[in-house]
């Protein structure tokens, strides 16, 4: 229940992972820019309105019970999600990788034996309980470099096994959680989206 049911059955779905970045425009009308870090992934989940409240009231309960203080990991792979996250390459099993913790590549310890190991957009977890970070260059069955979208936050290692596609987990909080409203008879809904926003603990 909780977080992933929300995810299960929302209406919208609006995902976030850019970089937060400083901007200055000099008197010339020049503008420079720096990257602040960060990147976490941010979910912006919209639940449909109106469905029986019956239904949904041991969900309701759970949802505040946990509110904005309890992280949650959260898929994007039921029926109906799977083309969100959907690995693209051609290796079946599962990757070992080594990596420098700063470093914004990792290196593959298995290959694809055709095709591609990754293909941009791919998503990729640094083992279960690990970050999940999007690929940002096509890696074909030859190369073991793989570029992210981000700097590796995780201690530098060797030897991780990894999850892929729709087997990535986002670890997450609330912060933002929208009340629910009564309408008709036996209707709820909620006045305003979820926001997840990723967390390392």
């Amino acid at each position: 229940m909780g977080f992933q049911t929300i995810i299960d059955n929302a209406s919208n779905i609006k995902i976030d992972n850019r970089g937060m970045t400083a901007t200055t425009t000099t008197r010339g009308g020049y503008t420079r820019a720096v990257s602040r870090g960060g990147q976490p992934w941010i979910f912006e989940i919209e639940f449909p309105s109106g469905p029986d409240w019956r239904d949904y009231r041991r969900l309701v309960a759970d949802i505040m019970d946990n509110q904005r203080h309890t992280a949650q990991k959260i898929y994007f792979n039921s029926a109906g999600h799977e083309w969100i996250f959907g690995y693209q390459g051609n290796y079946g099993g599962t990757f070992s990788v080594a990596f420098t913790k700063g470093q914004r590549t990792l290196t593959l310890q298995q290959s694809a034996t055709s095709g591609y190991n990754f293909r941009i957009g791919d998503i990729i977890q640094l083992g279960a309980n690990g970050l999940v970070y999007q690929v940002v260059e096509d890696v074909p069955y030859t190369q073991t470099s793989v570029k992210l979208h981000r700097p590796i936050v995780e201690d530098s290692s060797t030897g991780v096994n990894t999850l892929k596609g729709q087997q990535c987990g986002f670890n997450v909080y609330c912060t933002s959680l929208p009340r629910f409203n009564m309408f008709e008879i036996n209707q709820f809904g909620f006045d305003g989206p979820f926001v997840f926003t990723e967390t390392y603990d």
